[in-house]
């Protein structure tokens, strides 16, 4: 028996997702959050391929448990077409896993620093 690498996919309600081998259910959308969503992947897919998180060869690494692996995807994401839409997107839904906008899950739960005037 094979299994199928965990991927990225779009979000629809009462679905399931392959993951490591084992069937995950997708989180319930609110209409914003997939009106958002449907809007990053509008970005991604005018982008003709070159976001990193969607190519075959990473894979598992932005949904990745292991923090040497997320940092690494997070590196990858600097050169990325819509980081700042990914990021943006991410950090208004509070995206609880995952690499997203260029920032582990860590990365996007601490608070701003604030800025001396």
């Amino acid at each position: 028996m094979t299994t199928t690498p965990a991927t990225r996919t779009t979000p629809t309600k009462g679905k399931r997702t392959p993951r490591m081998g084992r069937l995950t259910p997708l989180p319930r959308l609110t209409k914003l959050q997939a009106l958002d969503y449907g809007k990053l992947l509008t970005a991604i897919t005018r982008t003709a391929g070159t976001v990193p998180c969607q190519s075959p060869d990473n894979g598992d690494q932005w949904i990745s448990e292991d923090r040497a692996e997320a940092i690494a995807a997070a590196a990858k994401c600097r050169a990325c077409p819509v980081l700042e839409q990914c990021n943006l997107y991410a950090t208004t839904h509070t995206e609880a896993s995952g690499v997203w906008g260029g920032k582990t899950p860590n990365q996007r739960r601490r608070k701003p620093k604030a800025v001396a005037s």
